[in-house]
């Protein structure tokens, strides 16, 4: 009942603070890929790439996969 309330009523948003969120959120992301890519050490190295991240893991830093999928990847 609670729920169909708010749904029919809608609910009051604070979009300064969202936006501010999405902001430090967006920042944090930023510094987050650019601390991996230079303690990864290669400047091409794309984070967004499972297979790259894969490598670099299970090769490179010679971690154990915790799991295996179905199709013999290491799951990242």
């Amino acid at each position: 009942p609670i729920l169909f309330e708010m749904e029919k009523r809608g609910i009051l948003l604070d979009l300064v603070l969202l936006d501010s969120l999405r902001d430090q959120v967006e920042n944090y992301l930023v510094n987050f890929k650019s601390k991996l890519i230079e303690i990864q050490g290669n400047p091409s190295f794309n984070i967004n790439s499972p297979k790259q991240i894969e490598t670099y893991l299970f090769e490179t830093l010679a971690y154990s996969p915790i799991k295996i999928t179905k199709t013999g990847k290491r799951s990242t």
